[in-house]
């Protein structure tokens, strides 16, 4: 039996390879950035499964055969993009979803990547897959848009509430 995916899924610092180490710890690993980047990962555990299944009725035979075929078509190694719109394709063509419904089932989260350029970037430490500040004591780093030329403009500032 493969394990269930996780109740939510986990966050990790930016960047495929965080990504890529983080999909590694399950049966089937998922991930994809913003930017396109990304890949479906199988263990070698869900591989076996997958490759020595055999199935006792035409429901798991149907089942079996998808996995395999998603198995196949997907390239692990370099994530390609074009074989994970084909898996998504047939995803959506077997649970007979149209693309306004797949739509619907993504919700984008608030997201802003800037570039902070620091004297000296190992002052600054990070938790929460590098979305807040631990140190140095006491800062936090806020982000704001300043409407003069729409530069973004990023200050260290001091408060309790990070």
């Amino acid at each position: 039996m493969i394990a269930s995916p996780p109740s939510s899924p986990p966050s990790t610092p930016a960047g495929v390879k965080h990504l890529h180490h983080e999909a590694q710890h399950y049966d089937v690993g998922v991930y994809f950035e913003a930017n396109g980047h990304g890949t479906v990962l199988f263990s070698a555990r869900a591989s076996r499964l997958i490759a020595a299944a055999a199935p006792t009725d035409a429901a798991e035979a149907r089942a079996v055969s998808v996995l395999r075929a998603a198995v196949a078509l997907i390239n692990e190694t370099v994530g390609d993009a074009l074989s994970d719109l084909l898996l998504v394709l047939a995803v959506m063509a077997l649970r007979t979803l149209t693309a306004a419904a797949w739509e619907a089932t993504y919700t984008d989260l608030p997201n802003r990547l800037v570039k902070v350029r620091v004297a000296d970037r190992t002052v600054i430490a990070t938790t929460d897959a590098e979305r807040r500040t631990t140190a140095p004591a006491g800062t936090c780093l806020r982000f704001w848009t300043r409407p003069v030329r729409a530069r973004r403009m990023v200050s260290l500032r001091h408060t309790q509430t990070c």
